[in-house]
């Protein structure tokens, strides 16, 4: 039922997902500067390095997330739930794995860097599901109504 060949099958970088993704990137991308100089602001040019830093880490986690649900998204559903769990998983040891080498460094403000990860990845989320919301409610999309 959800098998596509590959003539039916939309190119990597389409469908809700990447625009999910691509519009959770852009939200960071506005948001940033904001948080860049609230940490500048707060912890001098070390929460502005870190806070850059952080905002780099997130819009890499959001396009490794698209592409994951893209991919699983073109194969089945299962897929794309599998996707969607393995790119948490993978971003999770991506923050890791990028932030652990760096935590002791001189530049390293760790309140910044939680901050800025912190907010903008809530923000970004945040935003981009009441543009779904709204686009679900102003298209036509509607639940039917229950009979009472």
């Amino acid at each position: 039922m959800f098998n596509l060949t590959e003539s039916q099958s939309p190119p990597i970088g389409d469908g809700p997902e990447a625009s999910l993704a691509k519009g959770m990137a852009i939200a960071t991308v506005v948001l940033g500067p904001i948080l860049v100089a609230l940490s500048y602001y707060l912890w001098g040019n070390n929460g502005l390095y870190s806070s850059l830093y952080a905002l780099l880490l997130v819009i890499i986690n959001f396009i490794v997330a698209a592409k994951a649900l893209v991919w699983g998204g073109r194969i089945s559903p299962v897929a794309l739930m599998g996707a969607a769990m393995g790119s948490f998983f993978f971003d999770l040891a991506l923050l890791t794995v990028a932030v652990i080498p760096v935590a002791t460094a001189s530049w390293m403000s760790l309140k910044a860097l939680g901050m800025t990860l912190i907010v903008a990845h809530v923000a970004a989320v945040s935003w981009e599901a009441r543009r779904v919301t709204a686009y679900m409610a102003y298209s036509g999309i509607r639940p039917k109504a229950g009979k009472e």
